[in-house]
């Protein structure tokens, strides 16, 4: 599991996606350590990071929460090709060459986006929830999120498909209009 922002889950000092995690008693994990061999903490005692780095059928996924967005439709692309641009700068640095991720996932934006390079695949996760006063302070414009869920296979052979499951227009919940000629 990858964390949020700590606004949406933290309570006090707990940190409610680690009990989550927990509870659905998922692997333990930290992108930058291996817990496993980490004498600094308590063996198998994180299941949460802000990043998670993970293989299905020889691909390697990075997925993290955060990533800039932009309320105007246009640019909505541009920060995760750009993150997918940057990580091939950084190409061994933080993964061996073999390991350089085929699929990056972001989130945090509510609105799905997918750019596709000759040996990346790249997306932006829809979101779950509606928007809330933090999002209208700038107004209605850019606000409405795609509501929904990314779909990924990847084949025994490498190939990957990516499937957007995102409400349409028709079936998005309308605004409800109140009636005050009567």
């Amino acid at each position: 599991m990858t964390r949020g922002s700590n606004y949406h889950v933290q309570l006090g000092a707990d940190n409610q996606e680690e009990q989550l995690a927990e509870r659905l008693n998922a692997v333990p994990y930290s992108g930058l350590f291996d817990v496993e061999r980490d004498t600094e903490h308590e063996q198998g005692s994180i299941r949460t990071d802000y990043f998670v780095t993970f293989k299905v059928n020889d691909r390697v996924f990075s997925a993290t929460h955060h990533i800039g967005f932009n309320r105007w439709f246009a640019y909505r692309t541009t920060a995760i090709a750009r993150e997918m641009a940057d990580m091939e700068f950084m190409r061994g640095r933080y993964w061996k060459d073999e390991d350089m991720p085929s699929v990056i996932v972001r989130s945090h934006a509510h609105y799905f986006v997918y750019v596709r390079f000759a040996s990346q695949h790249g997306f932006i996760t829809p979101a779950w929830k509606f928007p809330d006063g933090h999002l209208f302070r700038g107004g209605l414009g850019g606000t409405a999120p795609s509501i929904g869920s990314v779909e990924v296979i990847v084949e025994q052979n490498g190939e990957i498909q990516v499937l957007p499951h995102i409400v349409s227009n028709i079936q998005y919940p309308k605004h409800n209009i109140l009636d005050l000629s009567e």
